[in-house]
């Protein structure tokens, strides 16, 4: 197994504890226990495992001697075996036990990824004993520590086929503070040097969570400053834990594309491959077990559709051992398995087997869709929610967009979106003149306005006075101009927003929608050969803050970027037209590609299939769905909640 090669099919699996041994897995070794659950995994389609060695288990130091004098280093449980007998200090029983996983795992044709020193599960710290108020980041005797671990594990198993990855541990940014963005890149980037020196084969993936795409001293985990070091970063996107993603129903559609927007944020400022390993519905009381399939189902198709490396589940099953620490604690760890205590295959599960048997028909993962539009996000902090919702408006309109920094080349893009822009260093200036300049070459600039400092505000956008007013009333009410575009023809927007609106007195562009005083709210304007988009009021930041605000059919707001896409040419060759179906199209040759269609409601959309040329022939992949029909257009019917992969072959 090659670095090349792993990834050739989108990955399947759990995060994997005993159902009835828990965290101490390891104390209580259990094998016979292991290697059935292990063809339970397997029987559920799935091919990786991600599974985790308690950090002071299998590292189990104890100091002994005077703090001011020299002290010896001996193991907890043994003082005979010092450091002189053992350098790296592993346990070599735990060793064993670990021996006998791979062997099962292997068994069972099973992939491994490795936290290796694991010391924060479930959200409680299963700290090292021998830690003693040290930082695991920044005190040269942890670091130590970790460096001869790692090295242990790295040499030792260097050429095993059955280890798909290693990690620092799981959820490592969470075991505790770490002081500085400075001090995250030194030991990210010295424990995974030490395990690339002793193990060139295999992958390091991040296996944490949370990272910023502008770290501080106070979120010092950062985006592409870990993109810059691992192999693979890694996205745990549970609703409840990630900032404005639990403001609807977890079947919605904003949070279906939850999973997919956040692993695209990370692949795209880290510029690295994702994995989703860490997903699911936090247990029966947030979801039931039918409501928990429609969840994934949705998930597993878009993440696949979207380019991510895989899909995990939390967690392989329920847990019996509800007397034991974290579940004890945690309530909502007893039931947030795939199967059950008694072993029964929950719905969820059942959805895992199924979408393995579609994508094996296709060959296990697509290639990539043509993406020529781009979010911009802004310097200097990370504004998550409303690149969040941009990315869902994107969906909504059909649009394939990266995230981007200002800073990144722009030159792939017929579309820049720079979506509620607010602050004051909101651009660097030398790349607000790159943004300009390519927008001057013929490309398209939108711009969402929500208080922020701007330059060229009239050579840019054609306005030429404009003030910063209290807004007459508590929602707004915009609506289309009588000489705008048919796309945007009838729209109209009521939202309530903050307390006040830029007032355009002066303008040389055209208005696209205005307030209810019919001043101006949205202009377009000429700028070289290129276009700019003005929309006076922060349509993103206030979705994001607005619960359901993508479950209701009275909503429009998706119009302005359907408008984005006609002007900037940024369709895709077949597209359909509906704001609650996912649509992906993924060219294979000139005459062949699929066309992903996913269905975010709960009720039967029927749809037309518009294409750049027409296609001889559109079939499904998926078993059970109708074929496409054609009588001029090809026409199809989405069952609802439903993932559909379609075959298109030939055309004009």
């Amino acid at each position: 197994m090659s670095k090349n090669n792993t990834f050739k099919s989108f990955l399947l699996g759990v995060n994997y504890w005993p159902r009835h041994h828990g965290v101490k897995m390891w104390k209580e070794w259990n094998p016979e226990e292991i290697d059935s659950e292990f063809g339970e995994i397997k029987a559920l389609g799935m091919d990786v495992a991600r599974v985790f060695l308690t950090w002071d288990d299998f590292q189990p130091i104890l100091e002994i001697g005077p703090p001011k004098h020299t002290r010896e280093i001996v193991m907890r449980h043994d003082e005979s075996i010092t450091s002189l007998d053992s350098p790296e200090m592993v346990d070599k029983d735990m060793v064993k036990k670990f021996d006998q996983l791979l062997a099962i795992a292997d068994k069972h044709k099973l992939k491994l990824i490795v936290a290796l020193m694991t010391g924060f599960m479930s959200g409680v710290l299963l700290d090292v004993s021998w830690r003693k108020g040290r930082n695991i980041f920044t005190d040269p005797f942890m670091i130590k520590w970790q460096l001869l671990y790692c090295k242990y594990f790295a040499h030792r198993y260097k050429n095993n086929n059955t280890i798909l990855s290693w990690e620092f541990g799981n959820e490592h940014n969470c075991f505790m503070k770490c002081p500085s963005p400075e001090a995250a890149w030194t030991w990210l980037r010295t424990i995974s040097n030490e395990l690339r020196v002793n193990d060139s084969k295999h992958l390091i993936s991040s296996g944490m969570h949370g990272l910023s795409s502008h770290p501080n001293n106070e979120r010092p985990w950062g985006i592409k400053e870990s993109g810059e070091i691992v192999d693979v970063l890694t996205v745990h996107p549970y609703p409840p834990f990630t900032p404005g993603c639990y403001m609807d129903r977890l079947t919605d559609m904003r949070a279906n594309l939850h999973a997919t927007a956040q692993s695209r944020y990370y692949s795209c400022l880290g510029k690295k491959p994702v994995l989703c390993e860490e997903t699911g519905t936090l247990g029966n009381s947030t979801l039931s077990e039918e409501s928990s399939a429609d969840f994934i189902r949705l998930r597993l198709y878009s993440l696949f559709a979207n380019g991510d490396l895989g899909c995990l589940w939390w967690c392989f099953s329920d847990f019996s051992q509800s007397k034991m620490i974290p579940y004890k604690w945690s309530q909502m760890e007893g039931d947030l398995g795939l199967t059950s205590v008694d072993g029964r295959v929950k719905p969820a599960g059942e959805e895992f087997k199924k979408f393995r048997k579609v994508i094996d028909r296709i060959g296990g993962r697509l290639p990539q869709t043509s993406k020529k539009a781009a979010i911009v996000i802004m310097d200097g902090e990370d504004f998550w929610e409303v690149y969040y919702n941009t990315f869902v408006l994107c969906k909504q309109a059909g649009i394939e967009a990266d995230f981007i920094y200002a800073h990144d080349s722009f030159e792939r893009y017929n579309l820049l979106i720079c979506p509620s822009v607010c602050g004051h260093s909101n651009y660097n200036i030398v790349d607000w003149q790159r943004i300009m300049e390519h927008v001057e070459k013929g490309n398209t600039l939108y711009l969402s306005y929500d208080g922020g400092s701007l330059t060229n505000l009239e050579e840019l956008f054609g306005i030429e006075s404009a003030d910063r007013l209290p807004f007459p009333g508590s929602k707004t009410f915009m609506t289309s101009s009588g000489k705008c575009p048919h796309t945007l023809k009838e729209l109209e927007l009521r939202r309530k927003i903050q307390d006040w609106r830029l007032e355009i007195k002066r303008h040389k562009a055209q208005t696209l929608l205005e307030w209810e005083d019919k001043t101006p709210a949205m202009l377009e304007y000429k700028y070289g050969k290129g276009k700019t988009i003005f929309l006076g009021v922060p349509v993103e930041t206030i979705l994001s803050k607005t619960k359901y605000a993508f479950s209701s059919n009275d909503d429009n707001t998706y119009k302005i970027y359907e408008y984005l896409k006609e002007i900037s040419k940024v369709e895709q060759e077949l597209d359909i037209s509906n704001p609650y179906v996912e649509r992906t199209y993924h060219r294979v040759s000139k005459n062949e590609g699929y066309l992903v269609l996913i269905n975010h409601k709960e009720s039967l959309i029927e749809t037309e299939v518009t294409c750049r040329t027409c296609p001889k022939s559109i079939m499904p992949v998926n078993e059970n769905i109708e074929s496409c029909v054609f009588n001029g257009l090809w026409k199809i019917n989405l069952q609802p909640f439903a993932g559909n992969i379609f075959k298109v072959e030939g055309g004009d």
